[in-house]
């Protein structure tokens, strides 16, 4: 298809996010849409994603945009008339440690509350449901009756077909090389094949993200890692019903595929692939890594000891997008008020439609009907795009991707970033740093103690004593708060006098050249210079 001079609504990517977005688009009515594609479709990171969809996650906005991807693939063949492969076989987590069965009872009362069909299981059902498990160590499990898996590519292909139907454009083979813009906006979309005038832009393009986002002028906080999979040889004699399967302790996930078994996981020192994406990447994959995957393979052999007797028929080590906390990116950074971007999905198959929904949601009505806030790309700023920063970042979190998720677990990020003047001072005090935006910021105090970290736990930690003292001590006497991580404000120019005293004739103007007044002095009071 040619290129259109002009479309109310630029989809940039056509991997299974692009392409959801592009059709849930034109089920809201907005058909005037072009989808342009770099290479072919899928040729990103969706033809060699696994395609397991699991629903239940550690937020419940995350959970939502699952379950509607669940609701959306069940039906979508019918809709569109071309497979999905969807497979609606039920899913199984198994506890292999106290502490994460007492995670997954957690989760599963979470799941209740968000009216979510999810059951407990004992280690003899949880057998009774995946029999080639191995009960060593099993506490218990949850089970998802409507988890399942997916083929990724026949996906991406069912969601194009259901746009074009509806009018969506679809360009592949076609390059974009920047955007104009005009103000905070960008007015159009320049590609190898020409211009595009457009009112609305998605950046949907996975691990090139941020070259994308760069290509605006903005910075949005996502790369690429390595992530590796097998498949087995066939077998008869493994049961055709099997449900996907995880193993968070062991780092290990598996789902069944054609007589044969799917294993994979998230293990400790993979790769960040490139700095900067290669733009002429297609659908390549990196050599096996297998001391890397040793790892997972005997724990896998342990868990489900069929695994250790199949050899493996095809090995796939592809490059993935990656965020610095594994959460996708969805929104507007504050450059621009009418780029959306959706990218950095480290489990995009199972998101892709509910992420779709909420973004055309986001893009029709100004809202995306959920509240998106753990995922805006604003999280991260320039001290997390630091390359080296960013690469690190990915990769310690790619390897903490099943960790338990206790409420007080530490922040992955590098540390040592950014400290404070006082920083050794407070250290010597028996401070116990955590990081807030690349700062080291001083979470409580071991008095006379060094080297304490907080214990991770769903109970009270050993920091609780120590704040309940810092506590009585501020409250009954005086404290002082290293305050050098926060937010700081310069105020200049015309007026500025005025405004930081609270005048109510004050007027300022912001980067976007919008005036406006103070609404009360009390808040124009609060960044009076000291």
């Amino acid at each position: 298809m040619t290129l259109p001079e002009r479309s109310e609504v630029v989809v940039v990517g056509g991997g299974v996010i692009g392409a959801s977005i592009a059709y849930h688009l034109a089920r809201r009515g907005r058909t005037d849409v072009l989808l342009v594609e770099r290479t072919r479709l899928t040729h990103g990171s969706t033809w060699h994603a696994a395609g397991l969809v699991g629903q239940l996650r550690s937020s419940s906005t995350l959970t939502r945009l699952m379950r509607r991807s669940v609701e959306t693939y069940r039906t979508l063949e019918q809709e569109t008339g071309y497979a999905t492969g969807w497979r609606e076989v039920g899913g199984l987590r198994v506890a292999s440690s106290a502490a994460r069965w007492e995670e997954l009872q957690r989760v599963f009362t979470q799941g209740k509350s968000f009216g979510f069909d999810i059951h407990l299981a004992s280690p003899a059902q949880a057998h009774e449901l995946f029999p080639l498990m191995d009960l060593d160590r099993v506490h218990g499990a949850t089970w998802t009756p409507s988890d399942g898996y997916v083929d990724p590519s026949q996906l991406t292909h069912s969601f194009v077909t259901g746009a074009r139907a509806l009018g969506v454009r679809v360009v592949q083979g076609c390059r974009v090389e920047s955007f104009e813009r005009a103000g905070r906006r960008v007015t159009a979309v320049l590609t190898d094949q020409g211009r595009v005038e457009c009112d609305v832009v998605v950046n949907a393009t996975g691990m090139w993200g941020a070259e994308t986002a760069r290509l605006a002028g903005v910075s949005v906080a996502v790369t690429a890692v390595e992530h590796q999979y097998v498949v087995t040889e066939k077998s008869d004699d493994l049961p055709r019903d099997l449900p996907t399967f995880r193993d968070p302790d062991a780092r290990i996930y598996l789902k069944p595929e054609a007589g044969s078994l799917v294993v994979g996981g998230w293990e400790q020192g993979t790769r960040a692939c490139w700095r900067t994406v290669p733009r002429e990447l297609g659908p390549e994959l990196f050599p096996p890594d297998e001391e890397r995957f040793e790892p997972l393979a005997e724990a896998a052999a342990r868990r489900v000891p069929v695994f250790g007797d199949l050899g493996i028929r095809t090995w796939v080590n592809g490059p993935i997008p990656f965020s610095p906390d594994a959460e996708p990116l969805m929104g507007r950074t504050e450059d621009l008020d009418n780029l959306f971007h959706c990218c950095g999905f480290s489990a995009g198959i199972a998101a892709a439609g509910g992420a779709g929904e909420a973004m055309a949601a986001w893009v029709v009505d100004g809202d995306p009907g959920m509240d998106l806030w753990h995922f805006d790309v604003r999280r991260f700023g320039a001290p997390q795009n630091v390359p080296a920063v960013l690469e690190r970042s990915a990769v310690e979190s790619y390897g903490h991707y099943y960790d338990i998720a206790f409420p007080n677990r530490a922040a992955i990020p590098p540390r040592g970033q950014r400290r404070s003047a006082v920083h050794d001072r407070l250290r010597e005090r028996g401070a116990v740093f955590g990081n807030k935006f690349g700062y080291e910021r001083a979470n409580w105090f071991a008095p006379g103690e060094v080297g304490v970290e907080e214990t991770p736990t769903f109970g009270r930690s050993n920091a609780w004593e120590h704040v309940a003292a810092e506590h009585r001590a501020v409250r009954e006497a005086v404290g002082v708060v290293d305050q050098s991580s926060f937010s700081k404000f310069l105020v200049r120019g015309p007026g500025a006098l005025a405004l930081c005293s609270g005048s109510r004739e004050a007027t300022w103007t912001s980067r976007s050249g919008r005036s406006s007044t103070p609404s009360c002095s009390t808040c124009a009071a609060a960044s009076r210079p000291t």
